[in-house]
């Protein structure tokens, strides 16, 4: 009993993250794992794999409203369906999986203000919807909010590119890099 005790303390504090301002994790098992899963099937960006990992996600946001991480994640998922021509999320139109991943990226923002991963999530969301000049101070915000975090550097570096700034856009890409190779 004792064990069981020290290893559910422990998970806990691993599954719900920094406490008070700018925490985003879930004390919730079963949407932690969803999240997991549901991320690890998106980053593949395999068509066979991308809606598992989308309903993944929405079920780790249904178990856990107030997992912010999983909120800004299932925003690029329905994103990352449609970029380039590509429509392998469902059956959504582009207009479609648009509106549902703005409405996650801003719930993401909502319950994590602080959280540079939201902020990247709604930099995509709004560069997706020709907001460019919003994306990009998103973008920055992220970077500002999650420096050592490569996501949110890689999100600036495009942004960056998109607004026509390449050349600025190869620090934000080799600090990330450097942190992912």
């Amino acid at each position: 009993d004792e064990i069981a005790t020290n290893v559910t303390k422990a998970l806990s504090i691993a599954l719900t993250g920094k406490s008070g301002v700018g925490a985003i994790g879930t004390k919730d098992i079963a949407a932690y794992d969803a999240f997991l899963r549901g991320k690890q099937l998106i980053e593949r960006r395999e068509s066979a794999t991308m809606e598992e990992g989308v309903l993944l996600l929405e079920r780790a946001v249904a178990l856990d409203p107030s997992f912010a991480r999983a909120w800004a994640q299932l925003a690029k998922a329905y994103l990352s369906g449609h970029e380039g021509g590509f429509s392998a999320v469902g059956q959504r139109t582009r207009e479609e999986a648009t509106a549902l991943a703005g409405k996650a990226a801003r719930r993401a923002v909502d319950l994590a203000p602080v959280s540079g991963f939201a902020h990247a999530a709604l930099a995509l969301y709004l560069s997706m919807n020709d907001q460019d000049a919003e994306a990009l101070a998103s973008a920055n915000r992220a970077v500002e909010l999650s420096p050592a975090d490569p996501d949110c550097l890689i999100t600036l570096a495009g942004m960056l590119r998109f607004a026509g700034r390449a050349h600025e856009a190869i620090l934000p890409t080799r600090r990330a890099l450097a942190l992912d190779p």
